[in-house]
């Protein structure tokens, strides 16, 4: 590997490998006391609930949960016929089901950096990309590549309560040898990376990634690189995905497919993709393509977040200027400074504003790759051509995704907030915006039956919130709780709580049945 090859690959993955006793480990996130055993029941008194299906708020509800599930909710009047355990009264706070962040990555450091300390920070941020997921109410993620065996780690550890994270369905990658990610398939294992360069391959590494207990299947149709100076890469033909999709549908798994591009929306439609990944940006969506998405019943997931945090002026670009471009620019500074600070370990957060520093100076990109290693052409093109293309989507009634890439640079996982203002922002009316975070994620995973919104006989997935989030998204940065298999995980206003029996007044917590009455917010 040279050196060009060699700060790629640290552009993309922060590669190096973790050094025992060397990891900052950060204590920003504290896991509250269970407030009842997985036998007991528990009241989820006086909420307004967000009927994402409907696009409208319930007030008045309380829900009871049993065994990680919702058994049955009713209004407040009815539900203080029912004997629980024990009860939350929640004060008329709003109540969302758990975000699910349709595309991210992780185990990614969220940054780039070579040095000493970045490296041994890196297995710490994986853990704290899954913290920062449950504080922000994001309960379930589709992992879309983990490099090594990172993945399989941090699924142990949250399995093992170690430490806390999200429900992970994890992915693998099948690529023609030579394309897009090929630095980082050298550090993935054979667990989540297979290349394939004809039908039989293909179906041979459709039939390995089950085996290794993948849930979904990642294809690729990425014609250069995005790292200076751009160079072309081969793509996977037609034929080959084409037996990816047909392989994996025979497993029961879903294949998402990057693109950004016009001709890999189309090559993707041709093999049988039904789920892409980011967006089109390189030319006007036909009717032709909006009809063959809606026939396919496909999902986009936009990940407006990579813009956002990689869209910067690069001299003589002609889509500075143009769509989102001035809007990103003239308020990104200060919210990813806020962003990193909030979600990255220090030597991490102290790398990113580096980045972020660098990035914002045209001048650095005038002498790649030594100097400056990632190409703002595509990310620009992105902010200036995307919202169109989205809305484009939208109005031909095409479902919507939501993810945000987090784990790539300046990108983290549990920032759904900031992706679903994008959206917003793009003028995508807030209900349809937060059924995206959802429903429909929920059916893009093929978990509808048990996930995406809050009903009877669901996975108990809560998120308690101040504000309502139908007024805008933005709301969503204000969680209060959140629930994960009805386990109390996320307490913001109080860090540990106290053992049964007690509990102060304060908490909003109470004993089912005994003199102490339900408390309100608090």
């Amino acid at each position: 590997m040279n050196r060009r090859e060699f700060l790629r690959l640290g552009a993309m993955a922060g590669a190096g490998l973790s050094l025992p006793g060397c990891v900052s480990i950060s204590a920003r996130y504290t896991k509250p006391r269970k407030l009842v055993r997985r036998e007991e029941s528990l009241l989820v008194h006086n909420a307004s609930l967000v009927d994402v299906r409907a696009g409208e708020v319930v007030p008045g509800q309380s829900l009871l949960l049993q065994r990680g599930k919702i058994a049955a909710i009713w209004p407040v009047a009815q539900a203080r016929m029912i004997s629980a355990d024990r009860e939350v009264d929640l004060g008329g706070s709003y109540l969302v089901p758990g975000l699910i962040n349709a595309h991210c990555h992780l185990t990614l450091p969220c940054g780039m950096g070579f040095s000493l300390g970045f490296v041994s920070s890196m297995e710490r941020q994986a853990e704290r990309n899954a913290e920062e997921c449950v504080k922000h109410g994001v309960t379930t993620v589709r992992d879309m590549l983990s490099p090594l065996n990172w993945m399989t780690t941090l699924q142990d550890k949250i399995q093992h309560g170690q430490i806390t994270g999200p429900r992970i369905l994890s992915s693998a990658a099948v690529q023609v040898r030579g394309g897009y990610c090929r630095h980082l398939g050298v550090l993935s294992s054979a667990r989540y990376w297979h290349d394939a360069n004809n039908p039989s391959e293909a179906r041979e590494a459709v039939k390995k990634a089950v085996d290794a207990s993948a849930g979904a299947l990642k294809l690729f149709q990425q014609p250069c690189e995005l790292f200076l100076p751009e160079e072309p890469l081969p793509l996977m033909d037609v034929p080959t995905m084409a037996a990816v999709c047909d392989e994996a549908a025979r497993f029961g798994r879903s294949v998402a497919l990057h693109h950004v591009g016009l001709d890999g929306l189309r090559r993707g439609l041709a093999a049988g993709v039904c789920s892409f990944e980011h967006l089109a940006t390189d030319g006007e969506l036909s009717e032709q393509d909006l009809a063959a998405l809606l026939s396919r019943k496909a999902h986009v997931v936009p990940t407006l977040s990579v813009p956002f945090a990689l869209a910067y002026q690069q001299k003589g670009d002609p889509n500075w200027g143009k769509g989102q471009t001035l809007e990103i620019a003239a308020g990104r500074r200060a919210r990813m400074g806020k962003l990193l600070a909030e979600y990255c370990e220090p030597e991490i957060h102290a790398q990113g504003l580096r980045s972020l520093a660098k990035l914002s100076d045209p001048r650095n990109f005038d002498n790649p790759p030594d100097r400056f290693y990632l190409a703002p052409r595509l990310f620009v093109q992105a902010a200036a051509r995307g919202q169109a293309n989205l809305l484009a989507l939208h109005r031909a009634g095409i479902a919507l995704g939501a993810g945000n890439d987090g784990g790539a640079p300046l990108l983290f996982p549990g920032a759904m907030a900031l992706e679903l203002e994008m959206m917003e922002r793009s003028g995508i009316p807030g209900k349809d915006v937060l059924r995206s975070a959802t429903l429909e994620n929920a059916r893009l995973l093929g978990m509808e039956d048990r996930l995406g919104s809050l009903e009877e006989g669901k996975i108990a997935d809560l998120v308690v919130l101040e504000k309502n989030p139908l007024e805008t998204v933005a709301h969503l940065e204000t969680v209060r709780m959140v629930f994960l298999d009805g386990e109390l995980v996320f307490d913001r206003a109080a860090g540990a709580l106290m053992a049964r029996g007690d509990v102060p007044r304060s908490s909003g917590l109470a004993d089912r049945g005994s003199a102490q009455p339900p408390i309100g917010k608090g």
